[in-house]
């Protein structure tokens, strides 16, 4: 499950979530995004408090199909393809 789906359906805001993990609001929306991939403690933290529902298998796995779609993306905007 992304990291944003378990939040919409839980009762907190991305605020209140951030907090509940010690990682701050920004930072959690570039993971959000799949801007930043997140350092491995996070990932557990994150991990942990959903109780597994995102795991850290969802997480580089979001980043790294984020990555590729922006790679695709610019390639195609300068007319390569990769």
């Amino acid at each position: 499950m992304l990291l944003r789906q378990w939040i919409d359906l839980s009762p907190m805001s991305c605020l209140d979530f951030s907090k509940k993990i010690g990682i701050p609001q920004p930072l959690l929306h570039y993971y959000m995004s799949g801007d930043t991939l997140p350092r491995i403690d996070n990932i557990q933290k994150i991990e942990k408090f959903t109780g597994g529902a995102v795991s850290g298998e969802d997480i580089v796995l979001y980043w790294l199909n984020t990555q590729r779609q922006r790679i695709q993306k610019n390639a195609t905007a300068e007319g390569r393809h990769e």
